[in-house]
């Protein structure tokens, strides 16, 4: 049987989590030379918090970049078998050291010429939960972005956490994440359907939230809209269960 693999939002103890990267250049995804190493801190990324590496081999030889895997261009994913010494309920940073071009000159080894990036993931244990589907699960959501430009193509966001906000078990909520489908139906202001269940990610919340740092991430292309206002609801499927938010507006300008 197939290995489960765990995105970075909820990864497990003993399982693959799929550690993603975006090489840009410009703002624009591109290779790079080469992959050096990834490093992964428990915390903060400072010396004393470090607990494992992962070494890329010579970018000149036949298998380079394993273990990565290159999705496209400046594209990167790495399945990281998270070891039973990692601690659950915990964050961890991976920081990507690499080169961006040939180092024509100088000792290609040199640490100092190499630019390094970090990411972050999430670390729950392993565990098996018996439910006795007396209590429901219940999401609330928070519209995060009501003022678009037309002509971007950008992301919209929706923070989710459970209810009761303020008494709930975070632990056995966050590992519930990565099983979350999230959609969205889009309708213009006379309710007229533009989309219809269009796929969205889970992603994390930018700067600090005293609730829950996750949110329904979904691009939107408002080249496709004219100026005026526009309703949609988040639908999340979640242990047979659909969600629905209620009905939110934003306003294209």
């Amino acid at each position: 049987m197939a290995p489960n693999i765990y995105p970075r939002i909820a990864g497990r103890i003993g399982s693959l989590t799929n550690l993603n990267m975006s090489i840009l250049r410009n703002g624009k995804p591109e290779s790079p030379y080469a992959l050096r190493r990834i490093d992964i801190f428990r915390g903060s990324a400072r010396p004393g918090q470090k607990v494992s590496s992962i070494i890329f081999p010579d970018p000149e030889g036949t298998a380079y970049p394993s273990p990565a895997t290159e999705i496209s261009a400046g594209i990167f994913s790495v399945q990281f078998l998270v070891p039973d010494t990692f601690v659950p309920c915990e964050v961890y940073i991976d920081v990507w050291h690499f080169s961006g071009q040939d180092p024509i000159t100088g000792d290609p080894e040199d640490e100092s010429l190499w630019i390094s990036q970090s990411g972050m993931f999430w670390i729950f244990d392993d565990t098996w939960i018996a439910d006795d589907d007396l209590q429901t699960k219940r999401i609330g959501f928070e519209p995060l972005d009501k003022k678009l430009r037309r002509g971007e193509i950008r992301t919209i966001e929706v923070a989710i956490h459970p209810l009761p906000m303020y008494d709930y078990d975070f632990n056995k909520f966050a590992p519930m994440i990565s099983q979350f489908q999230p959609k969205m139906t889009l309708w213009t202001a006379r309710d007229e359907l533009l989309a219809k269940s269009a796929v969205c990610k889970i992603g994390v919340r930018q700067g600090h939230n005293r609730n829950s740092p996750f949110v329904v991430q979904c691009v939107l292309d408002t080249r496709t809209l004219v100026r005026g206002t526009y309703k949609y609801v988040i639908e999340i499927n979640v242990d047979n269960n659909v969600i629905i938010s209620p009905k939110f507006n934003f306003t294209v300008q």
